[in-house]
């Protein structure tokens, strides 16, 4: 999956919405183009999308050096991500996290 698709994803999980072309519009007053987002970079927007995956009874445990936790009752599996730093393994967690919620959400 590429970057942007990466993006994309996050931006509708926290709740964006696409307002023309790659924009994305956020409390019906913010706007973002989605490549300028920056989850993969800024704690304060990476740890948006960890309290509301922590708001789904999950638990993100992150630790300095790299690694990243989800899990909860409610997830099959632990998914567990190793990086470089920590926000870019909680940027990947995050992405996994969200893959399996979109695929297994009930209606």
């Amino acid at each position: 999956m590429e970057k942007i698709e990466k993006f994309r994803l996050l931006a509708v999980f926290q709740g964006g919405e696409l307002y023309r072309n790659e924009d994305y519009e956020f409390n019906g007053c913010e706007l973002y183009r989605v490549d300028k987002i920056p989850y993969d970079s800024d704690w304060n927007w990476i740890m948006r999308i960890c309290n509301i995956i922590h708001g789904h009874g999950m638990t993100v445990y992150i630790e300095v050096g790299g690694y990243t936790q989800i899990s909860g009752e409610d997830l099959p599996h632990i998914i567990e991500v190793t990086a470089d730093t920590s926000i870019e393994a909680t940027f990947e967690a995050c992405i996994e996290f969200v893959k399996w919620f979109n695929e297994n959400r009930k209606s």
